[in-house]
């Protein structure tokens, strides 16, 4: 996914073949850090789109633990 790119939680669903309840859960997790964003969806007000925050140059490492931490490179 690149910081263009706007996807709805279907289709992250759909790419990742992960169940729609953990996507649900991952991006709530991803948008309560700041590291991805979401808007309405242009083609259906009653969707979001979803797409990074951060900057291409920075990297996610995630912890053992399950928390996640931002790491500038």
């Amino acid at each position: 996914m690149n910081n263009d790119d706007a996807l709805t939680k279907a289709e992250f669903a759909d790419e990742t073949l992960l169940p729609p309840r953990t996507v649900h859960y991952a991006l709530t997790r991803l948008e309560d850090h700041d590291l991805v964003g979401s808007r309405f969806s242009f083609a259906d007000a009653r969707k979001r789109c979803y797409s990074l925050t951060f900057d291409e140059l920075s990297t996610i490492d995630v912890k053992c633990d399950g928390y996640m931490q931002l790491n500038q490179t």
